[in-house]
Formats: structure tokens, sequence, C-alpha cells
């Protein structure tokens, strides 16, 4: 049985040129994206929140510095928190 790995096997469409010599059937990019189900609702959270985000403010941050100097945290000899 001979193959033409050149096309996509979900549509048949032509797939674009690559450097190297393919030897499994692929996919193209309409179908592969389909696939997997599309974009990750997760990501697409975080990114959100991310743009949302606004710097710490000068206060802030030295509220935050003072609550970890606050633990008065030791480390032993193998650099391991000792609380």
């Amino acid at each position: 049985m001979v193959t033409n790995f050149e096309i996509c096997y979900g549509c048949d469409k032509a797939l674009a040129k690559s450097a190297r010599q393919r030897v499994k059937p692929c996919l193209c990019a309409g179908c592969g994206g389909k696939r997997r189900g599309g974009a990750d609702p997760l990501k697409a959270i975080c990114n959100k929140l991310r743009k949302a985000s606004k710097p710490l403010t000068k206060e802030e941050l030295l509220i935050e510095r003072a609550a970890w100097q606050s633990q008065n945290l030791r480390i032993d000899d193998e650099d391991r928190v000792i609380g």
C-alpha cells in the first residue's frame, strides 16, 4: 500500500513544504487545531489576570517584606528551612 504523506490525512489538503521527509501521516494546521480542542481555558484565565494586575506600591512592598522578616525562619546545615 503506497500512501502519500504530503497530504493531510484528516481533510486531504496538501501540506506545507517540509525540510525533512515525512515518514508518517500528518495533520494540517486546521485539522490539528480541531483535534486538540482549541485554546486552553486555564491559560486564558491566567492571561486575563496577568493583564489586570498592577505592580505593588512602595508601601505594599514594605508591608510584604516585614511579613516575611517577622517569621524568624532558621536554616539548618543542609539548607532546609526550620519554622
